[in-house]
């Protein structure tokens, strides 16, 4: 391998005449002469793209420098903490040793090139494999490392993984300032809720935070799945529906395949005189293990209601869904709400929202604290 000028590290890349291992140098040794940190075999430092040369003692081949005593060397480890060679420029050549010149001899100089110098004890006299003679201090001869690939690799790992770090970064931010936004989960378990209004007390007709308008149905679940709250529940219904006398209401339980229905007919004013005919009714009932509900939302549709009310204690089966879905739609301008009591059912969630109605999940014990408020109020104790 030729040596190599690296300007963006500002050293000189070569390889060990010797042992073959890829040197680095200080570019400012160019010209001179190195140490292999490996073997350490002497070699030329070339100053060009050429090859670094082998360096050994002149009248002794195989001592240290050479190639079978370089490990060896005397004085190997202290040239490692040395200083650069400080009698050689950086841009000059190694000049051989003319011939014929006993007293004195070429060597290198710190800032004036070409030199002649009497010779020392200290310099001693090498030969590089091509027959090169020069002159040195081998206890300055500065020494090569060996090129750092791990360090240049994990180098670049470091580089590329910060990149994909950054544009993973970005690509968040973008995220969430353009992706769709997170559902509150409250909002989908308990809309409609407000637990510091009672809809109960209110003046306008409702059913429990339904507003109630005109022709409505009312499909009341009777089942084993309101035993807990179906005689309340009921009676709230009763005292609503009083409370709008010029309004027709049909009053469906759903308790079974024999749908019961309040009036017997159809949708018709519910006056003062009827009140009591209306407790009875909704209080007759006998709860049934199962029962769907579809029937009397089909006898609603089929009454020509305006808008159906459905109160339920359980979560409907998705047949139970798909079925109300198909009766709903044979009256385009139905309107259809849903009450879950101590549930969330998003299958009628969704039907409420497809059918412009209202939704709402209610907690049997928010239900149970409303009805307590509603019926202290209606009974005040004496002073």
């Amino acid at each position: 391998m030729r040596a190599r000028h690296n300007p963006t590290m500002d050293v000189i890349e070569l390889e060990c005449p010797h042992c073959g291992d890829e040197l680095e140098l200080d570019a400012a040794f160019a010209g001179s002469v190195c140490r292999c940190s490996t073997c350490g075999t002497l070699m030329t430092v070339p100053s060009d793209k050429g090859r670094a040369e082998r360096v050994v003692r002149k009248d002794r081949p195989d001592s240290p420098g050479g190639a079978s005593g370089a490990s060896g060397a005397p004085g190997a480890s202290s040239s490692r903490a040395e200083s650069p060679m400080s009698s050689s420029r950086a841009d000059s050549p190694i000049t051989p040793v003319e011939p014929g010149a006993a007293d004195s001899t070429t060597i290198l100089s710190p800032d004036k090139g070409r030199v002649e110098k009497p010779r020392k004890k200290s310099e001693e006299e090498f030969v590089t494999d091509s027959g090169q003679a020069v002159r040195f201090v081998e206890a300055r001869v500065p020494t090569a490392r060996k090129k750092k690939k791990v360090i240049r690799a994990t180098v670049i790992g470091g580089f590329v993984l910060f990149v994909l770090a950054l544009v993973g970064l970005i690509v968040l931010a973008v995220n969430l300032l353009f992706g769709p936004k997170p559902v509150d989960p409250n909002a989908d378990k308990n809309p409609g809720v407000d637990p510091t209004k009672n809809p109960i007390v209110e003046t306008s007709p409702n059913l429990l935070g339904v507003p109630i308008g005109n022709e409505t149905a009312v499909v009341i679940d009777g089942t084993e799945f309101s035993r807990r709250w179906y005689t309340k529940v009921s009676e709230v219904v009763s005292k609503h529906v009083m409370m709008a006398p010029t309004t027709d209401f049909l009053i469906v339980t759903w308790t079974d395949l024999t749908v019961k229905t309040f009036p017997a007919a159809k949708a018709e004013k519910i006056g003062e005189g009827k009140k009591a005919e209306l407790e009875r009714f909704l209080g007759n009932v006998t709860p049934v293990n199962k029962a769907s509900p579809v029937p009397s939302v089909q006898f609603a549709v089929d009454a020509r209601a305006n808008q159906i009310v459905l109160i339920s204690g359980r979560i409907l089966e998705e047949d139970e869904l798909a079925k109300l879905e198909a009766e709903i739609r044979k009256r385009v301008d139905t309107r259809f709400d849903a009450v879950v009591i101590d549930h969330h059912d998003a299958g009628l969630q969704k039907l409420a929202k497809d059918n412009l109605g209202v939704y709402i999940s209610l907690p049997l014990e928010q239900f149970e604290t409303w009805y307590d408020a509603w019926k202290a109020g209606d009974n005040p104790k004496p002073e």
